[in-house]
């Protein structure tokens, strides 16, 4: 943290703020969290030119989930002895939290994803498919949940669960119903042993016989 200060031009002006961010890091290297993350946060919010009161608060409130997400990881017994892979799952799991996902939720996804037919990248890659899914659609949590538990008991590789939520949005946008698309799109799709095209064949149906009313 004090060679930021010393190294980075733009921290002159967060010079105000330097025990806040010192204890804030501190707090961090204690509680074992990686402090890439936040340092990550620190220089993008410097770029920015962030109030400092603001960014102090901000790499708080940070630190609080990344803690809350380690906590979520050990309560689920979710261990990952990969440093990079566990700095890559915090971070992930910080910024679901922050889109609002419940605890709960968070941590199911990664009971979904059991080794050895899964992992955490696994529950990484669904968590990333289905904010967007959440921003724009109603859904509760435990829509959410069973969007992510289908997801996961798939046969999809996890670089596809992308695509199903830009399928959910596109049928969305069709008029479709969120939970017709949900409950009778997406889930028996995948619970069949499909994917996109499936998908597509649904919702085309689905149209075909509104369009035919």
């Amino acid at each position: 943290m004090s060679s930021w200060f010393r190294t980075e031009a733009k921290a002159r002006a967060y010079l105000a703020i330097e025990p806040q961010l010192v204890a804030t890091f501190d707090a961090a290297r204690a509680a074992q969290i990686p402090l890439a993350v936040l340092l990550e946060k620190l220089r993008e919010g410097a770029a920015k030119g962030v109030h400092p009161d603001r960014l102090a608060a901000g790499l708080q409130e940070e630190s609080r989930r990344l803690l809350e997400a380690k906590e979520i990881l050990l309560a689920r017994k979710a261990g990952i002895d990969d440093p990079a892979i566990l700095e890559e799952t915090l971070k992930a799991m910080s910024i679901a939290l922050l889109a609002g996902l419940s605890p709960d939720t968070v941590g199911e996804f990664f009971s979904l994803a059991a080794p050895p037919r899964r992992g955490p990248r696994d529950a990484v890659a669904a968590l990333a498919s289905v904010i967007p899914v959440r921003d724009a659609t109603r859904l509760a949590d435990a829509d959410i949940r069973r969007l992510g538990e289908a997801l996961l008991a798939s046969r999809l590789p996890a670089s596809a669960f992308k695509s199903v939520a830009a399928f959910f949005l596109r049928a969305s946008a069709s008029g479709a119903r969120e939970q017709d698309i949900l409950g009778g799109m997406v889930i028996p799709s995948l619970q069949a042993g499909g994917g996109l095209v499936q998908m597509e064949e649904a919702l085309r149906v689905f149209l075909r016989r509104r369009d035919s009313r």
